[in-house]
């Protein structure tokens, strides 16, 4: 009962809660360009005499259709082969399935070394809206072993500023509810019912254009993602993030940010504990 009384007081919570005018969610679909190629090296020296260094390369491809749509994305690394970031070969294949209205409603990612898909999710929407409402991911945790998927099931609600993600994992069985808000079109913090006085989150933005919208999608960062630490908020964020995570300390860190002349992030660059460069390709869209 209490369960069903929380979900009624949902549209007066969001109505209520914060009051912040924002413009409309999501941001506009139309980019003028694409995200081609996303290329991460990560570099380890352990520092220690005998032990040498350790190079990891993953490239990420995408390719669109002629709305400009993504239909795939191939992910390439040296994980099975070497330390040579030379000797790189294909991993995984995900592939995009769209409904009449050009909106996403299923997503495959197929493993190369298991011959086999391990992860499936389904997008529903109402009506004619273009926001996810539904989103159910089936993913199989020992691909070696079995061939059977566990579901995680996720429930959207959107307000102005603040948004509802309904959530129950395959692990815990539970379902939990999570609250997201929006500052100036950006995620600030989460909390769960009760935590109102404690939320979790922290964030610094630029002021250029999130290049998670050159996929031309409304959401997504839910179907595909590129290095970040935080949370998976429901809707993209409007700029770059700088450091993003739960709390100062442990937040991600983009470090030195380089952009073309359209205001597009091309690398990235960080050395912490692991020395990362992130360079990022884009191509026109078709007119």
């Amino acid at each position: 009962m209490k369960t069903l009384l929380y979900l009624a007081a949902i549209p007066v919570l969001l109505a209520g809660c914060i009051k912040d005018p924002q413009p409309p969610f999501p941001p506009a679909e139309k980019s003028d360009f694409l995200m081609k190629r996303a290329t991460q090296v990560d570099i380890f020296d352990p520092g220690e005499e005998g032990q040498i260094p350790t190079y990891t390369k993953y490239i990420d491809e995408w390719t669109y259709n002629d709305q400009n749509k993504p239909v795939s994305r191939r992910r390439y690394s040296n994980n099975f082969t070497s330390n040579d970031t030379n000797n790189i070969q294909l991993d995984q294949r995900d592939t995009l399935y769209y409904d009449s209205q050009r909106r996403v409603v299923r997503f495959e990612k197929f493993d190369v070394h298991y011959n086999k898909i391990i992860e499936k999710d389904e997008f529903f929407y109402r009506g004619n809206e273009r926001r996810i409402h539904r989103h159910n991911s089936y993913f199989n945790p020992n691909p070696m072993q079995v061939d059977t998927f566990q579901l995680t099931e996720n429930e959207y609600v959107y307000g102005d500023t603040l948004c509802l993600r309904i959530h129950k994992g395959w692990f815990t069985q539970k379902t939990d509810t999570i609250h997201y808000v929006y500052r100036n079109g950006n995620s600030a913090y989460w909390f769960s019912p009760g935590e109102v006085d404690h939320p979790v989150g922290y964030a610094e933005y630029d002021n250029k254009k999130n290049i998670e919208l050159t996929w031309n999608l409304p959401q997504g960062h839910l179907i595909f993602s590129l290095p970040v630490t935080g949370e998976p908020f429901p809707l993209p964020d409007r700029n770059n993030w700088i450091y993003k995570g739960q709390d100062p300390k442990s937040a991600g860190y983009r470090g030195d940010i380089t952009y073309d002349e359209n205001g597009l992030i091309v690398r990235t660059y960080t050395k912490e504990y692991t020395e990362t460069t992130i360079r990022f390709e884009y191509v026109r869209a078709r007119p």
